[in-house]
């Protein structure tokens, strides 16, 4: 056995709590390890000595202050600290809607035609609809409307 196992289990073994082979292995240890039979008396002589302690009498109306305090703390209104007024909900809701219409605006203004674009029509997106539309089938590639016309 090592100091750093013996020196956790000390005061189990001067408890008496220690059984068997770890009992006997702790034992031989510290016969051999100065530093751990050191620290082995110490701590035995400590316990003896609180054992000695007269520990103090509680008051006789312990039990029935405790009980009153508790039969107290009970009867008292809990409050929430996260509880807000209605007209905290109705302030919450009034800024959500306005950022909501601010950020709509900002998009909007982005995505408007500009003046000189107005009333001329995007020639390159009508050809792209009218391939997506009419151009070719989008698994195979093949035309779907043939491009040469028999007259019959």
């Amino acid at each position: 056995m090592n100091c750093k196992s013996v020196l956790s289990r000390l005061s189990s073994y001067i408890d008496g709590e220690v059984k068997g082979d770890e009992s006997l292995a702790i034992r031989d240890h510290l016969s051999a390890c100065p530093d751990c039979r050191e620290e082995h008396d110490g701590l035995r002589n400590l316990m003896s000595l609180m054992r000695s302690l007269n520990a103090p009498e509680p008051p006789a109306d312990l039990s029935e202050r405790i009980i009153a305090n508790c039969r107290a703390t009970d009867s008292r209104k809990k409050v929430s600290p996260f509880r807000l007024p209605a007209w905290g909900y109705f302030g919450a809701a009034a800024v959500s809607m306005i950022a909501t219409f601010m950020v709509l605006q900002m998009v909007g203004r982005s995505n408007a035609p500009s003046p000189s674009n107005i009333g001329k029509r995007d020639i390159s997106f009508e050809v792209q609809r009218d391939r997506l539309n009419f151009g070719s089938d989008p698994m195979s590639g093949a035309p779907l409307i043939s491009t040469s016309y028999s007259g019959r």
